[in-house]
């Protein structure tokens, strides 16, 4: 199966804990999708891709790049202290996160 029937939303962000949502690269760069959804803060899980609205004061969204690959074979948990204390930092000051990668 492809990676749109496994995952048909997958450009939508999908709120997975209050406060919480995942998406693509595709969700992550579509402005009023963010703006909707009131998101703070991103959290880019691949290195390769730009924090897109990083430059833009505006949007008043803060962005953490993890350096990972965006693979399978990728260790991730070597930075999960400093993703989650993005996260609980966010939330507990009234914001909304987005985690992403590229696909």
């Amino acid at each position: 199966a492809s990676a749109s029937e496994l995952w048909p939303g997958r450009s939508e962000l999908q709120e997975v804990a209050p406060s919480l949502y995942l998406t693509n690269f595709f969700g992550a760069r579509d402005k009023g999708k963010l703006k909707a959804a009131g998101i703070t803060h991103v959290l880019v899980c691949a290195q390769e891709l730009p924090c897109v609205f990083e430059d833009n004061a505006a949007m008043g969204i803060t962005y953490l790049k993890l350096p990972l690959a965006d693979n399978p074979g990728q260790d991730i948990a070597s930075h999960f202290e400093e993703a989650f204390t993005m996260i609980d930092e966010a939330v507990a000051s009234g914001g909304k996160v987005l985690a992403h990668c590229a696909g």
